[in-house]
């Protein structure tokens, strides 16, 4: 997605469409090799997805992958 003001930062990640519902910082030594990630929630298409922020400057890049995918029933 473009920045529409001069000022506006480039996103982190992009990770399309979706209904995100809900974050959660994990710090812990259960899932390796890393072990600080952010749990994100997407309502819309029932995933919770992991991202592993790095820095990467004065800012960071991540890396997102699938934690757990819901069931869809149609």
């Amino acid at each position: 997605m473009a920045a529409y003001y001069i000022d506006s930062l480039p996103a982190t990640v992009d990770t399309g469409p979706g209904s995100p519902t809900g974050m959660a910082y994990y710090d812990t030594l259960l899932f390796r090799p890393s072990t600080t990630l952010v749990f994100v929630a997407d309502w819309a298409l029932g995933h919770i997805n992991a991202v592993k922020l790095e820095r990467d400057g004065a800012s960071y890049k991540a890396k997102v992958t699938p934690f757990l995918k819901g069931r869809r029933s149609m």
